[in-house]
């Protein structure tokens, strides 16, 4: 398992290996995970971006362990919505950018999740 450092907070489920790469700096307080939105692209309406989370999926994590693990460190930031910007294995089914390979690799992890956690 990867892991990483950062100096926002982080929330870690027994599946994956989750971290806030922006801290909840603004101020929100957080939010229910439950009622975070997982959309499939930044909406087009005003929102405001609350940082970026990267998940490290365990062998053994399902898609719904990866989303709980999105939601749950989007709800700490304070954020309403969480869309996925790269899952370079293919884990999830909706990702608005998909890099290609050799894009990816200079701008997230090689065996990472990356999502951007949003409040309307």
């Amino acid at each position: 398992m990867a892991g990483c450092s950062t100096s926002g907070p982080s929330v870690t489920s027994p599946a994956t290996n989750a971290t806030n790469t922006i801290a909840a700096i603004k101020g929100f307080p957080p939010t229910d995970p439950s009622r975070v939105e997982m959309i499939p692209w930044a909406p087009a309406h005003l929102y405001q971006r609350l940082g970026e989370i990267t998940i490290t999926p365990k062998s053994r994590s399902s898609r719904q362990d990866i989303e709980t693990a999105l939601r749950d460190s989007a709800a700490a930031l304070g954020a309403h919505a969480v869309f996925v910007v790269s899952d370079p294995r293919h884990l999830l089914k909706v990702v608005q950018v998909d890099p290609l390979l050799e894009e990816q690799q200079k701008q997230y992890p090689s065996n990472a999740i990356v999502a951007v956690a949003i409040r309307y």
